[in-house]
Parts: structure tokens; sequence; C-alpha cells
């Protein structure tokens, strides 16, 4: 059993260096393409915005994480595959030391989006209850279908409220300079919204494309659900914010 382990832990270092070495390799031999990477709350019309994208600019939708339900972490070989090509992404990456390491080394700035937080809660519950119980931001057990509406939304706000507050304040701190965008920028205005994510990136694009690709590609998100919550469910979410008191929480209710 011990010679087993010993050469599982001899295999493991000898792949990760190997995967090291492909990436530095692709990264010296390959020109850097256009990445385009959305760094999104749940449920912030990240997957609309993604496919006016790829329809304005025929840029090839690519994932840089090992495992959908684990979109926190960025995934070095995903990274390696994709580099050299024009691509964008979208995922609920925080701004993790390794993170921010790994968009150093391959170019990635990122677009920051964000949702009104008690919208993003009740979201959460019509993607649990519809979807999987298991979701980046959250895991809820079996029996939260069976729960009151009022403890469904308690197990969100402490969960998903606590994650997304984090994911925002985080991202202010290491990328106050990015290109911030919220649901209603992109749902309200998405030609402007489009036009705003390839101007950050410096991709040329004609206002034809941009038209056309707004009216091909409709958007199957809801907003209005946050004034649902209950007084204490706001109070809650404002405690979180609270520790982020610098960051562009919003906080209202939608009528």
């Amino acid at each position: 059993m011990k010679l087993y382990k010993r050469l599982v832990r001899a295999a493991h270092k000898t792949s990760t260096r190997v995967t090291l070495v492909h990436s530095k390799f692709r990264r010296v031999t390959r020109r850097s393409g256009h990445s385009i990477f959305i760094a999104a709350m749940p449920k912030s019309a990240s997957t609309y915005l993604v496919r006016l994208i790829e329809e304005a600019t025929g840029f090839i939708p690519h994932s840089y994480t090992y495992n959908p339900h684990q979109e926190q972490d960025l995934y070095l070989p995903r990274l390696t595959d994709g580099y050299g090509m024009n691509t964008v992404s979208h995922q609920h990456t925080r701004p993790s030391p390794k993170n921010l390491d790994l968009m150093e080394k391959f170019n990635i700035k990122p677009v920051i989006l964000t949702r009104n937080l008690p919208d993003v809660i009740i979201s959460h519950k019509d993607l649990l209850l519809k979807d999987s119980l298991n979701q980046p931001s959250i895991h809820a057990p079996e029996e939260f279908k069976s729960w009151h509406e009022d403890k469904q939304l308690d197990f969100i706000v402490d969960f998903a409220g606590s994650w997304c507050t984090q994911f925002l304040g985080q991202w202010h701190e290491h990328r106050k300079d990015a290109l911030w965008l919220t649901y209603e920028d992109v749902t309200a205005s998405p030609e402007k919204a489009l036009a705003q994510v390839l101007d950050y990136y410096n991709i040329s694009y004609k206002d034809e494309d941009i038209q056309k690709a707004v009216k091909i590609v409709v958007n199957s998100d809801k907003e209005g659900h946050g004034k649902k919550l209950s007084k204490a469910q706001l109070d809650r979410l404002n405690q979180f914010a609270s520790h982020y008191p610098d960051a562009p929480l919003d906080l209202k209710t939608s009528s």
C-alpha cells in the first residue's frame, strides 16, 4: 500500500510538470488570441451576453473550468487548450490568488458582471427547484424542494448571499479598473453593453453586426423578483454587505 501511494504521488507530480511545460510551450509558440472572459454573479444574464458576443464576432465558446459545478477555479489544461484562439467564456469565478496568477499568465482581463442581490436570491430558488440542487455557488440538500418557501429563501440568503457578496467584494478589491456591467446594462441596452465589451478588448466590429446579434439572440431570464424577500432576509444581506462597504453592491428590491 505504501509503495502504491508513493507511485501515485510520483505520477501526479510528473503529470503536473508535463502540464506546466506544455502550457509554457504553447504560450511561447503561439500568438495570443482574444480571450473574452466574463466573471459573473449567478443569474446575471451572462449566458445572454456570451451568446450576443458569439453571434456578433464568431468567437468560439470555451470553458476554462474542469467541471461545470466548479466554476470558481480556472483549470490550467483548459486555459492551455484555448490559448491562441478567439474565445468567449463566462464563469462564476472568484479572484483567488491562483486564478489571478493564471489570468496574468494567459493575458486574460475579465469583465465583471453583477446583478441586484435580492433578485439573484429569488432566481437561485427558481434554479434549484427547476434545474439541479448542485450549483457553483450553492449546494442544497434533497429535502430543499419540500421546504416552505421562507425556509428555502433563508437557506439561499445564508449561502448564496454570502457567496455573491464575497464574489463582488473581492473582485472590487482586485479589479476596480475592469469593465463592470450589471444585469440591467445587458438586458435594457444590449447593443451598448455588447459594444462596451468589444471596445474593452479592442475588437473591431460593425454596428450592423451588433444589431443583428441583438435581433437573433433572446434573453430568457426574468427580473423583478427580489421584492418577495422579507425584511429579515434583506437585513441579512445587508449584514453581509457591511463587510465590503466600498463594493458596488445593489441591495434594492426590484419593483
